[in-house]
């Protein structure tokens, strides 16, 4: 299981994880954890709670108030809390705005891009599986693709300095601690990639959160 040990590092909550099959659901109880987890070895699945009210279209001025209550963010370290490899931005929605805000790999995407489909059906608990092989990564909510990226792949564009270059080193980085941003009273853990056995998963209930403003 993750053992969480809490300390003073630059102010989050440092999560040790000391059993190797990683694959008991650990609560997430701060908006910043780190934890160590072989992201090469395992599929990482996070337990999320769509807000129970939600705007798909907001205005400019609202959005950030908005996305502020879906979104999820990963950063992705390899060797060291000192060697950013990646990050991670994903939303519990699928946003209806003239631009896409449902997704995005800094390091592969110049720009957001769109869910494949509305996560989970709509429905408030979501479990999402993040899957990172050599050449790509899996993104499923529910076991429903919604994302994928090829790192090869990556988009070049004049504003996104080191695209693609990024993405494809990406890819190669061997990832072994990742910090959750915005994600408390979620639930992470480690499903094996050769069919091991899982566990079942924790019966919760949603935390409350408040309607975005409009």
């Amino acid at each position: 299981m993750f053992v969480l040990i809490v300390s003073a590092l630059l102010g989050t909550t440092f999560s040790a994880v000391l059993d190797p099959s990683l694959t008991e659901w650990t609560k997430l109880d701060t908006d910043v954890e780190n934890v160590l987890f072989p992201l090469r070895d395992y599929i990482l699945e996070i337990k999320a709670f769509r807000p129970d009210v939600y705007n798909t279209n907001p205005s400019y001025s609202q959005l950030s108030a908005v996305l502020k209550d879906t979104t999820m963010m990963m950063l992705l370290y390899s060797g060291g809390w000192n060697n950013q490899v990646g990050k991670l931005v994903w939303n519990t929605i699928s946003y209806d705005t003239r631009a896409p805000k449902d997704i995005a790999i800094e390091d592969c995407d110049a720009r957001y891009e769109r869910f494949y489909s509305f996560p989970a059906g709509g429905e408030k608990e979501q479990i999402w599986a993040w899957n990172f092989f050599q050449d790509y990564v899996e993104l499923t909510c529910n076991d429903e693709l919604q994302y994928e990226q090829n790192f090869d792949e990556g988009e070049d564009h004049s504003l996104k300095p080191g695209l693609p270059e990024k993405c494809r080193a990406l890819g190669d980085a061997d990832v072994d601690r990742i910090q959750f941003k915005f994600m408390k009273d979620y639930y992470i853990r480690g499903r094996p990639k050769d069919g091991g056995e899982e566990t079942e998963a924790p019966e919760t209930e949603a935390p409350e959160t408040e309607a975005p403003e409009t």
